[in-house]
């Protein structure tokens, strides 16, 4: 059980990290600096985060997750445009995350 607690705070960790850097991702694509490395790391970063939270059973963070990549993928593919509004699907996926971290460090719930 502890081996288990600590992957997750290994994960969460890295999420942070993670989410910093799809910040800085999408505040550049938001301020029209961003390039095709750009949208690719950002894409990057969520596909890191799903994983992670699929190992963990962290549904909902899966599914948030699965729909911001498509919504890069069809940046990627030029059949979108990259809306201002991405910066708010990553407060998303940052919310997703931390609600992921208070559910399983909460002293009322139990980890499996």
């Amino acid at each position: 059980m502890v081996a288990l607690d600590q992957l997750k705070r290994t994960f969460f960790d890295e999420c942070s990290e993670l989410l910093q850097q799809i910040e800085a991702g999408l505040t550049d694509i938001r301020e029209g600096q961003s390039t095709d490395d750009t949208i690719n790391a950002v894409f990057r970063g969520v596909h890191s985060v799903k994983g992670g939270a699929g190992m963990f059973g962290f549904d909902a963070l899966v599914e948030f997750a699965h729909v911001f990549e498509t919504v890069l993928d069809c940046i990627r593919r030029g059949s979108l445009a990259a809306l201002f509004g991405c910066a708010s699907a990553a407060g998303g996926l940052g919310a997703a995350v931390f609600a992921s971290i208070s559910a399983t460090t909460h002293p009322f719930v139990e980890i499996t």
